[in-house]
């Protein structure tokens, strides 16, 4: 057991010996806090000692420890959404995010009584998530009135100056992808580079906001434009290309 402690400690020491020369802002990677909490919370089915569901809490330790392993950055930055985050679009368009439930469509029910019951468990479950990574060597954060991802947007394109990698399966987060910004989606378990991007969606990261425009976004509600998609715009509304080269300049 003693060699195997010297090994790890050794293994360590070599990791900090090539990194020690690095700032702390070198390469950051921001979660997108209740994203990876909804999506874990429905998909990990943990229960602890008491027979309790857990999985919101493993489920995110252990996905953002994988992260981490994989991506070995120099800080680590959790958003949450603020209170009363979506309030300023709402009131531009009444039907933003309307319908959610908070919830996603959970793998595992059995446990649960009711809807009312799994609602009172997630409660209780990112209540505990947050006593666990404020003892941990992370930034968390939030303001109230504004939304998560204006937050991770901002920190991505005006703060940090070098590599940041999101961690989010949100798809918006896309059009922020550069040569020094990346999405990295849970769900997929892919790296989204501007390659990637390009080749998912047919259009550039910068782009992409144009495309969103027309096809809609089903998560938030909000409708695209009928009968018009990328294919229709290769083929039939050419000038449209040429119109997003030139909204780049």
């Amino acid at each position: 057991m003693n060699s195997k402690y010297a090994e790890l400690l050794e293994e360590v020491n070599k990791e900090y010996n090539t990194t020690k020369n690095e700032s702390l802002n070198d390469r950051v990677l921001i979660i997108d806090g209740l994203n990876q909490f909804i999506r874990v919370f429905g998909a990990v089915p943990a229960l602890n000692d008491d027979g309790e569901h857990c999985g919101g809490v493993t489920g995110f330790l252990l996905s953002t420890a994988a992260t981490i392993r994989r991506l070995k950055p120099t800080r680590v930055i959790i958003i949450f959404d603020g209170k009363g985050g979506s309030n300023r679009r709402k009131s531009v368009y009444k039907g933003y995010k309307e319908g959610r439930t908070g919830l996603t469509k959970l793998n595992r029910l059995a446990g649960y009584e009711d809807l009312e019951d799994q609602r009172v468990s997630m409660r209780n479950q990112f209540k505990r998530l947050i006593e666990y990574l404020q003892i941990l060597p992370i930034t968390m954060t939030y303001i109230d009135y504004v939304e998560a991802d204006d937050i991770i947007a901002y920190l991505a394109n005006h703060y940090f100056e070098k590599q940041v990698t999101i961690l989010s399966s949100d798809k918006d987060f896309l059009q922020l992808v550069n040569h020094r910004i990346q999405v990295y989606t849970p769900t997929k378990k892919k790296m989204y580079t501007e390659t990637e991007v390009k080749e998912d969606f047919g259009v550039s990261a910068q782009n992409l906001i144009f495309y969103r425009v027309l096809m809609g976004d089903k998560s938030d509600n909000i409708k695209g434009v009928n009968g018009v998609g990328i294919k229709t715009i290769e083929s039939k509304m050419k000038f449209l290309i040429h119109l997003f080269l030139w909204c780049l300049f």
